[in-house]
């Protein structure tokens, strides 16, 4: 850089190209304001939908808790339904099994009522 000495008996070459230099460094200035202002619009919207996504994950985390709290209560209930019954093997939904009688000239229902014998799967021409 030239000291102020130097610059007093400037030739106008010399101010031609010092203003270009000056409006160069201008334009690069605008260029880099720009560049900033957009890297700033990018940086908020990508921090925007960063934020929206935290909040997504964090809405369905807390449904799966709520849906894992629910079918653990469910299988609570389930295994006391079960501990009930093998507790009182006689009784089968709060009706005796003595009680439990479909046809009166039969006797109550056996334990072991399941078909035993299963017709064939082979197809039959007719």
């Amino acid at each position: 850089m030239k000291s102020f000495d130097d610059l007093s008996d400037a030739n106008p070459q010399m101010v031609k190209t010092m203003e270009r230099e000056k409006q160069q460094l201008y334009n690069q200035l605008r260029d880099l304001e720009w560049r900033l202002d957009q890297e700033s619009k990018a940086y908020h919207k990508a921090n925007d939908e960063r934020k929206q996504y935290v909040l997504e994950i964090n809405a369905t985390k807390g449904n799966i808790d709520g849906n894992k709290a629910r079918q653990r209560a469910a299988v609570g209930v389930q295994q006391r339904e079960v501990d009930e019954m093998s507790r009182s093997p006689r009784l089968m939904g709060n009706i005796p099994e003595d009680q439990r009688i479909i046809d009166p000239r039969r006797g109550p229902i056996k334990k072991t009522a399941a078909v035993k014998n299963l017709p064939s799967l082979e197809l039959r021409d007719t």
